[in-house]
C-alpha cells in the first residue's frame, strides 16, 4: 500500500496491490486535494476493503512510518480513549480516516468490511523490496492519476 502527494496538501492518489495464491489484484484512486498522509491511509483502508474471503492471514507492507506506528505501536488505543485526541490533547488527524481502518483492522465482527481475518504484521519497507513495491504501488498511482511516466 503506498499513497502519494504532489504538493502537500495537493493533487494525490493511492496504489494498492494484493497478492493471493499467485494472482494479483491492483487498486488506486485519486483526490485532487488531499495529503499525502491521507493517501497512505486510504490505500490501506481500500486494500482491507477489497479483501473479501474469510479465515485470511494478512501482510502489510507500506513505506508509512506514520501509519505502520498506529498500529504496531496501538496509537488507536489512547486515541480512542482520549475521545481521539493526541497525547497532547490535539485532535487526532485525519480521525475519519483512523476510525475506518482502526475498525477494518482490529475489529472484525463489527468493522466496515466483517470478516474474520488476522493481521499477522505490519512491516515498513525497506532495502530491495521497499524499492520493488513502492515502486509498483508508484506505477499504479502515477497511471491511475495521469501523473508522469509509466513507471513499469
Amino acid at each position: 500500500a503506498d499513497g502519494a502527494c504532489s504538493g502537500n496538501p495537493g493533487p494525490g492518489g493511492y496504489g494498492t496491490i494484493l497478492r493471493y495464491n499467485g494472482v494479483e489484484k491492483e487498486f488506486s484512486g485519486f483526490d485532487p486535494d488531499t495529503t499525502n498522509n491521507r493517501m497512505e491511509m486510504t490505500a490501506l483502508l481500500e486494500a482491507f476493503r477489497a479483501i473479501k474471503k474469510d479465515g485470511q492471514t494478512i501482510q502489510v507492507f507500506s513505506d508509512s512510518s506514520y501509519l505502520m506506528d498506529c498500529f504496531r505501536k496501538k496509537w488507536y488505543v489512547n486515541w480512542q480513549k482520549n475521545g481521539w485526541k493526541t497525547a497532547q490533547k490535539k485532535p487526532v488527524e485525519n480521525r475519519d480516516l483512523w476510525q475506518d481502518s482502526v475498525l477494518v483492522v482490529t475489529d472484525t465482527s463489527q468493522g466496515v468490511v466483517p470478516i474474520d481475518r488476522t493481521v499477522r504484521e505490519f512491516r515498513e519497507m525497506n532495502g530491495r523490496l521497499l524499492l520493488w513495491l513502492a515502486g509498483e504501488a508508484d506505477r499504479v498511482i502515477r497511471v491511475f492519476c495521469g501523473i508522469g511516466k509509466d513507471m513499469k
